[in-house]
């Protein structure tokens, strides 16, 4: 895929607002039982840990859940509805564009379920856990799980960025070099030099390669002396469901750019 602006927009302003500890999890809760109090929600974060755990170890909860649905509030993807206002008693509900992103992810679930063992095996990688050594059980392969195991493959701040410049170098690939520099000079582009607020750097890169191929999502292929990244069949399964997610998204935009400014921390002068 030749990912244009438009298209890593879509795509990252849906997946990177959900990779923060628990966001996924609050919201797919919210969605499959609407309406629930601060305790509740609680309830069902712990069954989806315990759901989880066999998998891919303790997951990370939110260190204060009130906070985080404060947040969820301010980014517009969960409306706050007070039952009874003499005793504060507060209850949550997924906005509209909370749920169209969880449907928007529909290719990604898909794709995560199709290859679930793979996405295990990379999420357990990254957890640094052991294999399994065996297909996992039936009764786990469940929606959630999919696609919270599939969006955190790309945990971290440069690994979509990375996974959408190496996928539009085709089947060559590209050298951690020209992926820096073309990374940082596009970045420098858009936003103008004294706005960027974060730049590649050399150390980062090989970090984020490093992990990406760990998760299987990336191949290296050296020809001395060049070294080159490419797309693992299973990253290019990936970037191909991304993509159809991105369609759906890029008429969002403006929303989905105000969610960014609240949830990722990539634009702290936008609201200025």
């Amino acid at each position: 895929m030749q990912w244009d602006v438009a298209h890593q927009r879509g795509a990252g302003f849906v997946v990177t607002p959900l990779l923060p500890a628990a966001v996924f999890t609050v919201l797919y809760s919210l969605h499959e039982h609407p309406h629930l109090k601060h305790a509740e929600i609680l309830t069902l974060l712990a069954a989806a840990a315990e759901q989880d755990t066999p998998l891919v170890g303790t997951r990370d909860r939110p260190d204060n859940l009130r906070k985080l649905l404060r947040r969820l509030r301010d980014a517009k993807l969960v409306v706050q509805c007070v039952d009874e206002p003499e005793r504060a008693t507060s209850r949550y509900e997924i906005s509209r564009l909370g749920a169209d992103m969880l449907r928007w992810l529909s290719p990604v679930t898909a794709w995560a379920l199709n290859e679930f063992d793979r996405v295990v095996a990379g999420k357990r990688w990254i957890r640094s856990l052991p294999p399994l050594g065996e297909p996992a059980p039936w009764g786990s392969r469940q929606p959630r799980i999919a696609t919270d195991m599939a969006l955190h493959l790309l945990g971290g701040k440069w690994s979509f960025p990375v996974m959408c410049y190496i996928d539009s170098a085709g089947a060559e690939g590209i050298s951690p070099t020209r992926l820096q520099i073309t990374i940082n000079d596009d970045i420098a582009a858009s936003a103008g030099a004294d706005r960027v607020q974060w730049r590649l750097t050399e150390e980062m890169t090989h970090h984020t390669l490093w992990r990406l191929i760990g998760a299987g999502l990336v191949e290296r292929h050296e020809d001395w002396p060049q070294v080159r990244y490419c797309l693992s069949p299973l990253g290019a399964g990936l970037m191909g469901a991304l993509w159809q997610v991105s369609e759906d998204a890029m008429s969002k935009d403006a929303e989905l750019f105000e969610v960014m400014i609240v949830m990722s921390g990539w634009f702290p002068d936008a609201s200025s």
